[in-house]
């Protein structure tokens, strides 16, 4: 296991702690949270292997859950669909995915989109972090829910972590996908969206496409991206206080799960 970053302030009081965590299978992200002042007190970034997941979660959980009444859980686990709330019966969501005995089924309304995001969560980390007073949501969910700042009809929504970006994609203002892709060189990450740009039909001039978490301006990246499409912009939407250090869009998606909890 990495520690990409670690931010420390002085925490708040236990009684208003929150402990936003966000997990993947190659890494989490775990933060104190101050629902007052909505400020990110401390906060620790970690990569590993996705066959060690289950042996971090338990030590990076059982010391950042200490003290802390409220838990907030993020899943950015590939495994989700998005159903129309008409079609969508719970009985029925495992149909959406291989029996995986190893996972358990949960599920997000979104009513705004009047969509219900279904995905799987490993059962041996829900077992680490499904204490009392906790909240899950999927990221794709938090993606939809929170106002992102950006007023476009088109818009494609690229949030990296390590090894891996998720994408949701609105044209007209409508949702037509919500995907997590691997990739291991930048190019990786052209081929794919060039071929979402072309497959929905979205004009390069027009369509917005905002960049957040693990993507920095400087960086080889960005740069690929920069020659490929026009209108690049970063999302920070969601942050409500600067994170002293970092760029904000690093934590736009810590942000949009405090915002919709």
């Amino acid at each position: 296991m990495t520690k990409l970053f670690e931010i420390k302030k002085e925490s708040v009081a236990k009684d208003d702690a929150v402990l936003l965590c966000e997990i993947g299978d190659t890494y989490a992200c775990t933060a104190t949270y101050d629902p007052v002042a909505k400020e990110i007190n401390n906060l620790e970034y970690y990569t590993f292997p996705p066959a060690e997941l289950t042996d971090n979660i338990t030590k990076i959980f059982s010391a950042a859950v200490a003290g802390q009444r409220k838990q907030i859980i993020g899943s950015a686990f590939a495994e989700a669909v998005m159903v129309p709330y008409a079609l969508f019966r719970q009985d029925a969501a495992k149909d959406y995915f291989e029996n995986i005995p190893t996972t358990q089924m949960l599920h997000d309304h979104i009513a705004e989109w009047q969509v219900v995001t279904a995905y799987t969560f490993p059962k041996s980390v829900l077992d680490i972090v499904n204490k009392e007073n906790v909240q899950f949501f999927h990221n794709y969910t938090t993606t939809l829910k929170v106002y992102n700042g950006f007023d476009a009809e088109n818009q494609v929504s690229v949030h990296f972590s390590p090894q891996r970006f998720r994408v949701v994609v609105k044209k007209e203002g409508k949702l037509q996908l919500a995907q997590t892709y691997t990739y291991t060189v930048p190019l990786d990450v052209v081929y794919y969206l060039l071929s979402i740009y072309q497959q929905f039909d979205l004009p390069k001039e027009e369509t917005y496409l905002l960049l957040s978490g693990l993507v920095e301006e400087e960086s080889a990246l960005y740069k690929e991206l920069h020659g490929y499409f026009l209108n690049l912009h970063f999302n920070a939407g969601s942050v409500t206080t600067p994170v002293a250090g970092y760029p904000a869009h690093y934590f736009t998606s810590l942000f949009n799960l405090a915002a919709c909890a």
